[in-house]
């Protein structure tokens, strides 16, 4: 509610986030042109912490504007005029479970492809591919 009622708290995370989608982007790029002068060395796999892959996350979501917009304009329509806390939080943990199994999936389906996408070449389009993106909607966002 505190972003949805100032528009300095909004414009503050929206900035920061556009920021972080830049630099998310910029990293995707330098690691598609490390890949290109490293040709001779080995694609290794990367694994990353649970805790660190859950600040990750946590983090993106947090400094996504877009999401909290989304959820301000959309649970109000799923509520009763006066909601109790129950409703409130029944809808809440309804978004928090359908996401968890969407990414669940995900994740399986990613986890299945592995070979596919730790291949040099695949590997060096996706993060170019990827890294072009963020940053074009880093700039946007920064920008609208």
């Amino acid at each position: 509610s505190l972003l949805a009622a100032s528009a300095v708290a909004f414009t503050a995370v929206k900035l920061v986030g556009a920021g972080y989608l830049a630099y998310l982007g910029i990293k995707a790029l330098v690691s598609a042109w490390r890949r290109g002068q490293a040709v001779h060395t080995e694609v290794k796999a990367t694994t990353v912490r649970p805790m660190v892959a859950y600040r990750q996350g946590l983090l993106t979501n947090l400094l996504n504007p877009k999401c909290a917009v989304f959820f301000v304009a959309l649970m109000p329509q799923f509520l009763s005029t006066s909601p109790h806390w129950s409703d409130t939080l029944l809808l809440s943990t309804l978004a928090v479970v359908i996401t968890a199994v969407w990414f669940t999936v995900l994740a399986n389906i990613v986890g299945a492809l592995r070979a596919f996408f730790t291949s040099k070449r695949v590997r060096r389009v996706l993060d170019s591919v990827t890294g072009a993106i963020l940053v074009g909607l880093g700039i946007r966002i920064a920008l609208d």
